[in-house]
């Protein structure tokens, strides 16, 4: 048995020999390549090979064939799922708040997952008692899609879900699991609903305001202006000022043909009112010159 360890798997030159150890061969999945002569994939576990730290990872298992097609040997890898998890779930991928990312095998041991004490454990017991099988039974029917799932803090969350083939015609099914809370997806709505409002309450405001100063200049003005007009007219006939001059009327509404009507009256009364007062003093005149003695005098307007 003669087993590696790649210390560095970005820079070459890492790669150092370590003790033989019967975990290897141990591994159940080592034993089904051995016996079956095809490519394994283990679950995830946690291993110490060699007397190195414990590690969780997976083993991957190729046959050794002779010229017959029979198998002699394995030659397999132990990949270390702790950098993968890291990168699964740092904030790169992140696109709500609380977010987080599970990664499962064919037979649902998670292999991923923020809280470390849920690795190797399987998903469907893992998982908070309040969900039904729906999540699961589409996991197992190899079934993409967003569902409705309580985490394990009890939590509501929408779960998107996508399978993978690990390797090409290889059967082997892993599935990654996208959760987020439902408060954090809908948070961008409630924030448009704010800004909705908010912009509805400043366009009610300015066209409150716009209203205001149109029936300031349109209506209240022009109440004032015809009121100020008649109060002239009315001290103007008590002979305690002049007559007003003609409204000018600025629209042909209602208030523009009112303007109108009271020039026209006005005009009419004030003409009205110096006939009058021509004939009341030609009267005076008229009656002066008869008790003058001038008894032919006439009233001629």
């Amino acid at each position: 048995m003669l087993i590696a360890k790649d210390n560095d798997v970005q820079n070459p030159g890492s790669v150092v020999m370590i003790a033989p150890d019967e975990v290897i061969t141990d591994l159940r999945s080592v034993q089904q390549t051995l016996k079956t002569g095809k490519i394994s994939m283990g679950n995830p576990s946690i291993q110490s090979v060699g007397g190195e730290q414990p590690h969780l990872g997976i083993a991957i298992n190729f046959p050794l064939k002779d010229r017959q097609n029979i198998t002699q040997g394995v030659v397999g890898i132990f990949i270390d799922l702790e950098n993968l998890s890291k990168k699964l779930n740092s904030n790169e991928y992140s696109f709500f708040n609380d977010d987080y990312r599970i990664l499962l095998s064919e037979d649902l041991i998670i292999s991923s997952h923020p809280n470390k004490d849920l690795l190797v454990k399987n998903f469907s017991s893992a998982i908070n008692q309040k969900n039904d099988n729906t999540l699961i039974d589409a996991i197992k029917n190899r079934q993409n899609g967003v569902f409705s799932f309580i985490d394990y803090e009890g939590q509501e969350n929408l779960v998107a879900v996508t399978n993978f083939e690990i390797g090409y015609r290889t059967g082997i099914f892993w599935n990654i699991l996208a959760l987020a809370p439902i408060d954090s997806i809908y948070a961008n709505v409630y924030k448009l609903n704010y800004i909705i409002l908010g912009c509805s309450i400043i366009i009610l405001l300015i066209l409150t305001l716009v209203l205001f100063f149109y029936i300031h200049r349109n209506i209240t003005t022009r109440i004032t202006n015809i009121s100020n007009h008649l109060y002239k007219f009315f001290r103007a006939l008590q002979h305690k000022g002049e007559y007003p001059s003609n409204l000018k009327p600025r629209f042909n509404d209602e208030f523009g043909q009112m303007a109108v009507a009271i020039n026209e009256n006005i005009q009419k009364t004030q003409k009205g009112l110096e006939q009058d007062t021509k004939a009341v003093e030609q009267s005076v005149a008229t009656a002066k010159e008869i008790e003058a003695g001038n008894l032919t005098a006439r009233i001629t307007e």
